[in-house]
């Protein structure tokens, strides 16, 4: 397809390994394997690489939707555009969903999923085209990867969860929501698989939610969608959150040993 060849100033590329362009793009791929990204070292600001699909047959759905992963690192980062061609209508509906500048702050940043709403598709056949859009210098590498259309869960997963006002023993988390009114809030130490007993879940009716947790720790923090009894949605997350030092107690003391002491002096290097 259009914009996928080496030979055009920016193109869609296959890779496993880190770009050779210093800070943009991810390192890796979202879970083992290739990912595709745009090459934006030549070419000018603003020019498209497009990446189509095959035509899908939407009828089998009900609820069609589309879920994919998307990184974007670099300063001079630029527009991930989600195009669909409708073949009923003979019609290209552009910018069905699109996200600009940078997303992420470090090459090894955890891949973020997007999830696209196809219901006004269904019973179509559709073509999907990923146009990346390039910043305005070479900082612009983007990459996709896990592209998937299936069926929307009965109780759909919150998108966008971050955190905001974080004190010494509290964070505001908000999101935004699947279509539920109420959540759960499971949390637990960095690293953790949720659902697992590894963390602890509270109730939520309220988005942005206040979560107490506890002072110089470092969690992991997922958020669900309660649709009902027995009904609930995929986790979204996790969002990392390094809480503030606390205040010290007297008498207090910092012997430095063991190899995970936990810093009590700042500015250390």
């Amino acid at each position: 397809n259009a914009g996928t060849g080496a030979t055009d100033p920016v193109y869609w590329g296959v890779r496993s390994l880190p770009g050779t362009t210093p800070n943009t793009g991810p390192d890796q791929d979202h879970t083992g394997g290739n990912f595709v990204y745009v090459e934006s070292s030549a070419g000018s600001v603003g020019q498209i690489a497009s990446l189509e699909s095959p035509l899908v047959d939407l009828n089998p759905l009900t609820t069609p939707e589309l879920r994919f992963q998307y990184h974007m690192y670099g300063n001079s980062m630029g527009t991930l555009r989600v195009d669909v061609y409708s073949a009923n209508s003979s019609t290209w509906f552009n910018g069905v969903w699109s996200i600009s500048g940078q997303q992420h702050t470090s090459p090894t940043d955890p891949y973020t999923e997007a999830i696209v709403d196809l219901s006004a598709f269904a019973g179509d056949s559709i073509l999907v085209r990923f146009s990346g859009i390039k910043g305005n210098e070479r900082r612009s590498d983007m990459a996709i990867d896990d592209v998937s259309i299936d069926e929307a869960p009965a109780c759909p997963q919150p998108q966008a969860l971050v955190s905001s006002s974080i004190t010494t023993t509290s964070v505001t988390l908000s999101w935004t929501t699947g279509g539920a009114t109420n959540w759960q809030i499971e949390y637990g130490p960095s690293g953790f698989t949720p659902s697992t007993g590894q963390g602890t879940i509270v109730n939520a009716n309220t988005n942005p939610f206040t979560l107490t947790l506890g002072a110089s720790q470092v969690y992991d923090i997922y958020v669900r969608d309660s649709c009902g009894i027995g009904s609930v949605s995929a986790w979204a997350g996790p969002e990392t959150v390094t809480m503030p030092c606390g205040l010290a107690v007297i008498p207090w003391l910092e012997t430095f040993d063991g190899a995970n002491w936990t810093p009590g002096f700042g500015g250390q290097n």
